[in-house]
């Protein structure tokens, strides 16, 4: 039986300091802004201008912040204004007639309201614990004023909501948009 060959004698790898080798040129600041402008448009970032993103790299050249300042600066003011955006769309979807706030409610013309029972649904704690909420009572007492309050606030935290009268469920109000609509098998009959 022949003898197996030699093993072949192993170079020791290339020291990486003795090798020379050109860093690659890295892109002027016109082609970074061209990429980074494609980035935005590829990420369907439509908060962010190419306005803003100047006005940005500005800021950053003028401060000199981190990069994690710069990026939470640029994506936190985008992310703000769809946030602001997406609850504008809520509020306009959610039929409320007028905008209505608990702080400026009249809580001296309704003595007998439990303030602290009302704040507490303004907490929204009920959506929390998937419960309805339905407010009776007489006319002219609040009950409008504090569910549109509720509402507001619902919209803001990120709920939708349909805001409705029992007289609204027979017929939309014209004012109110096509969405706000019930689906005609929803609306209560008229008759046998």
């Amino acid at each position: 039986m022949p003898d197996p060959p030699p093993p072949k004698a192993r170079r020791p790898p290339p020291d990486p300091r003795a090798i020379r080798t050109e860093s690659p040129k890295p892109p002027d600041d016109a082609e970074l802004r061209r990429r980074l402008l494609d980035s935005i448009r590829t990420l369907g970032l439509i908060d962010l201008t190419e306005g803003e993103l100047d006005a940005h790299l500005a800021w950053a050249l003028e401060h000199h912040p981190s990069y994690t300042q710069i990026v939470e600066r640029v994506l936190g003011q985008a992310a703000a204004r769809k946030r602001e955006r997406c609850c504008e769309r809520r509020i306009g979807e959610s039929c409320l007639p007028v905008r209505k706030t608990l702080a400026n409610f009249d809580w001296a013309f309704q003595p007998k309201l439990e303030r602290g029972a009302v704040e507490e649904l303004a907490g929204l704690g009920f959506i929390d614990r998937q419960q309805d909420l339905v407010i009776t009572g007489k006319p002219g007492t609040g009950k409008s004023h504090i569910l549109m309050s509720i509402a507001l606030r619902a919209c803001e935290a990120g709920h939708l909501v349909r805001y409705a009268r029992f007289a609204d469920l027979r017929a939309p109000p014209a004012t109110c948009s096509p969405s706000c609509a019930p689906p005609p098998s929803s609306l209560p009959s008229s008759g046998p």
